[in-house]
């Protein structure tokens, strides 16, 4: 009997298991309980019809179970949660016979799947159908070992995708997503599942093509198109173990086929460990790519990257470094870069300090990076982006080796908790900034500009004029004009001088312009008032 206790900063007040059939006796009370989640939010309780696990695990056979009967003779009702939600667990219920549980709230019932046609040095992982992750308590996120099965054990009623990493002979793993429909349990009846995993044929080991050439091995395909010209295009999600990095291509497209790339670790030859280094044009395309540990991402003088996802692993410094051409540019457009330690970065690097290639990043979402870009571009536009949870974001207008003027474009971005954006070694008048929405902890530095004044107004800083923590810096102008909402549209951009008292906002006096003639009458209207004024015969222009 647990009955009308009270639970503070607790998950999980109480998660019964029951092994034996129950029996006349038997008599499991949860009634009247009070629970805090605290942090978590939601509260579970859970209860295990054990008995009929084991009755499956063993069958007739079973020492605890052989006749599958329920463990379960009990009620759970009058429970309640304070700031969050209840949710009540019924695991293994119902199998083979029917759990008797009086719930006054219909429970979660979770099922176990039977893996057919896993190996051993297989790994499963799991996310909802939507790509979400798995986060509710006790859920399955991979598989395990029962018995002499392997199974997913265990998950609710829904719709998920499992993700199955299947080993080839050339070391790359093929991740093959395998649609899995969680079904209800039947009373009475074995309510286990069974997914099948496909057997990998010849055919089905392909992993990549470029033109008609198909290839098991990726490097290999890289390999072909880095010598010879052409497009590589991802067949398969894969796993690999270490990348090699990819040195010099030239005019080379990567078409990801929106598939993900999983690398454990990349070896470089002390090169920053980049997939590819000293890349000439190179352009990436519809691709996911997942680092393990060390990887770095894509070191290129010029080409593009389009919606291209990336994460960072446990040790990963730079999504994307851009190198030094003089007529090159590098754009991001619609791409995502979570947990990394910089981004995107440039420096002007080598004995002749050769410009950096001109950066584009637009549409694009920067999360959780130490750094979101640094750039030494002569010309860096930076719009239509989302900097989030960042520490900096630097626009360094020196650009050592620049043999032009040096201009940065930073419009319709968002801006959240995104720490400094700094112009350093800017000149300000060179430099647009409008439309940004600039809120919680980021703050805009031109502390260390050379020359100007940054011209700060149509932005939204939170609704009112940005605070003495969001501009730090004399160099500003416009810091009294802002939007008022964060559409941004032209309605909502204050025009006036916040004053007035009370809280009311007193807009500047309009002065009318008037040219008339000495000697000349001049009537003025508006709302219906209407005004005459006689010009003096002696007066100047200058003095009307």
């Amino acid at each position: 009997v647990i009955d009308g206790n009270t639970f503070t900063n607790v998950r999980v007040p109480f998660d019964g298991y029951w092994g034996k059939a129950a029996v006349a006796e038997t008599n499991i009370q949860v009634t009247n309980n009070k629970i805090d989640a605290g942090s978590w939010g939601t509260a579970y309780i859970q209860l295990w019809d054990y008995a009929q696990y084991q009755y499956w695990l063993n069958g007739n056979d079973s020492k605890l179970n052989p006749d599958g009967k329920t463990a379960l003779k009990a009620t759970v009702k009058g429970n309640t949660a304070t700031g969050g939600k209840l949710v009540y667990y019924a695991t293994h219920c119902n199998w083979f016979d029917k759990s008797e549980v009086k719930w006054d709230q219909t429970p979660v019932y979770r099922n176990l799947i039977v893996l057919d046609g896993i190996k051993e040095s297989d790994t499963v992982s799991l996310t909802k159908k939507d790509g979400s992750p798995i986060t509710a308590f006790n859920e399955s996120t991979g598989m395990g070992l029962r018995g002499d099965k392997y199974v997913i054990y265990s998950l609710s009623e829904g719709d998920y995708i499992v993700n199955v990493t299947q080993k080839t002979t050339e070391g790359t793993s093929i991740v093959t997503p395998l649609e899995l429909k969680v079904k209800p349990t039947k009373p009475g009846a074995d309510s286990t599942q069974t997914l099948e995993v496909p057997v990998l044929t010849d055919e089905t080991k392909n992993v990549a093509k470029v033109g008609t050439q198909t290839y098991t091995s990726l490097a290999a395909a890289i390999e072909d198109a880095k010598n010879n010209g052409g497009t590589v295009t991802l067949l398969q999600n894969v796993v690999i173990d270490t990348w090699n990095q990819v040195w010099d291509a030239k005019n080379l497209t990567i078409d990801g086929n929106h598939k993900t790339i999983t690398i454990g670790k990349v070896e470089s030859n002390l090169n920053g460990n980049y997939l590819f280094y000293n890349a000439e044009n190179l352009n990436v395309k519809d691709l996911n790519v997942v680092f393990k540990t060390n990887g770095n991402g894509f070191d290129m003088n010029s080409g593009s990257l389009t919606n291209v996802n990336m994460t960072g692993g446990t040790t990963s410094n730079y999504a994307v470094y851009v190198g030094g051409s003089e007529e090159g540019t590098v754009t991001i457009d619609n791409c995502s870069f979570i947990n990394f330690k910089v981004a995107v970065y440039s420096q002007p690097s080598g004995k002749d300090n050769t410009p950096v290639s001109d950066i584009v990043i637009k549409n694009s979402d920067f999360n959780n990076c130490d750094i979101a870009m640094v750039s030494y571009a002569a010309d860096t536009v930076f719009t239509g982006n989302t900097v989030e949870k960042s520490g900096e974001i630097s626009f360094v207008g020196a650009a050592d080796a620049a043999n032009k003027e040096v201009s940065y474009t930073v419009t319709g971005n968002t801006f959240e908790d995104a720490g400094k954006i700094w112009f350093y070694g800017a000149n300000l008048d060179n430099v647009t900034f409008e439309k940004n929405k600039v809120t919680g902890t980021t703050n805009v530095n031109a502390e260390s500009a050379v020359s100007g004044k940054l011209d700060v107004s149509k932005n939204y800083w939170g609704g009112g004029a940005p605070s003495a923590n969001q501009i730090q810096g004399n160099n500003f102008a416009g810091k009294d004009i802002y939007y008022e909402k964060p559409a941004m549209n032209p309605e909502d951009l204050n025009t006036y001088n916040p004053g007035g008292s009370g809280g009311i906002v007193v807009p500047p006096v309009q002065k009318p312009t008037i040219e008339a003639e000495a000697g000349a009458t001049v009537t003025l209207s508006k709302d219906g008032t209407t005004a005459t004024i006689v010009v003096d015969k002696d007066a100047t222009l200058k003095d009307v």
